[in-house]
């Protein structure tokens, strides 16, 4: 299966020693950036003696370069195209309708997102108490003023929480 890599840093060009079954530096390197072709192996040999199993890539070209982390990168980066809401868009087509077009995403109301609805909604039903207790009303009073400022700032948190998440590619 033949892959695509790129160099990373400059790789060197190894050759492969048959008497000593290992590998041998060559005074070429494959420049940093290269796109290069070919097939990544395990080849058995031997080193300092001992069996050992070298990971090299060997490009069309007969080249054998080792594979390690300093030299190849064997998944490089993909841009995904995909909008916010997973929509696909196609760069390639030049429809700016499509590229440009901005993704809105209403995110549901759920226990987790009333968290400003929960604080504006307490803060109002403090202020309401405070107001009646500054204006020296009767216990009903307050009652009905805390339930006020309550309702008022549970619609002030409700304005708040209103999330509706808009992206736009500029």
């Amino acid at each position: 299966m033949e892959q695509t890599v790129f160099t990373v840093d400059d790789a060197p060009i190894y050759i492969f020693n048959e008497p000593h079954r290992n590998f041998v530096q060559t005074m070429y390197r494959v420049p940093k950036g290269s796109e290069i072709k070919g097939k990544a192996l395990k080849i058995e040999g031997l080193r300092r003696g001992q069996p050992f199993t070298y990971r090299v890539f060997i490009t069309n070209d007969k080249k054998i370069i080792f594979l390690n982390k300093t030299n190849i990168q064997m998944n490089p980066t993909t841009d995904i195209t995909l909008g916010a809401d997973g929509s696909k868009v196609d760069p390639s087509q030049n429809n700016p309708s499509s590229v440009l077009a901005k993704t809105t995403i209403n995110i549901p109301l759920g226990s987790a997102t009333y968290k400003n609805t929960l604080y504006a909604s307490i803060i109002g039903a403090g202020a309401g108490f405070g107001f009646a207790k500054y204006k020296k009303f009767d216990q009903k009073k307050s009652i009905y003023y805390s339930i006020g400022g309550a309702i008022a700032g549970a619609l002030i948190g409700l304005a708040i929480d209103k999330k509706v998440i808009v992206i736009k590619k500029n």
